[in-house]
């Protein structure tokens, strides 16, 4: 019948829109830990296309997730380089937009543009997670020699096991263990005492 022909029709449509996103940002050439130094600890991509634009905030969140990292997607607030120009060296402080005041620490999240230079089967983007140390780095090196076009930081100095928030190129916003335990602890508080206050009521009554 008509009425159900119509959410039949528009169910087909929202999966025809999200295979087509998904076919987007297909790996095309598998990244390499050793892409850069320090030695990744998770990789995602390559993939298909320049995805390091507004344009491309899905792409970009699906890849930084299949690392384990959860981005809100605004484009605007990351640091990001236009063009590397086949640069090796990848230095924050450079960047066009956002640019980065101090170092990189700890646990970063970072997304890279190669060209048709960087022999990866045409231009492809991928998304990887390093650790920048306690002293921090100015800058990290890319391993593949040639094609460097764009890059983005998503965040640094991420606590160890976060995965989540990064508004950009900051400080990654996740919780303490210690802020953990106080929000867990508070939680438990009001819970007792709710219970308590539905417990009264019968108490008077008995």
């Amino acid at each position: 019948s008509k009425g159900t022909m119509k959410p039949l029709m528009i169910a087909a449509a929202a999966a025809a829109v999200a295979l087509g996103a998904s076919s987007a940002a297909q790996a095309q050439t598998a990244c390499s830990l050793a892409n850069i130094t320090p030695t990744a600890l998770a990789c995602s991509g390559f993939y298909a296309g320049n995805l390091l634009s507004a344009q491309g905030v899905g792409a970009q969140q699906a890849g930084l997730a299949a690392i384990g990292f959860t981005w809100n997607g605004n484009f605007s607030s990351v640091t990001k380089i236009n063009s590397l120009g086949g640069l090796t060296n990848v230095d924050f402080s450079t960047a066009n937009q956002n640019p980065l005041s101090g170092r990189l620490y700890g646990i970063s999240y970072v997304g890279l543009h190669f060209g048709n230079g960087a022999g990866l089967g045409g231009q492809v983007t991928g998304f990887f997670k390093f650790d920048a140390g306690s002293a921090g780095l100015q800058s990290f090196n890319l391993n593949i020699l040639n094609g460097s076009s764009g890059a983005v930081l998503y965040a640094t100095n991420v606590s160890p096991g976060g995965g989540g928030g990064g508004g950009g190129g900051g400080l990654g916003a996740v919780p303490e263990p210690a802020s953990w335990a106080m929000l867990i602890t508070g939680f438990g508080i009001v819970g007792i005492a709710s219970r308590r206050r539905r417990a009264l009521p019968s108490a008077v009554a008995a």
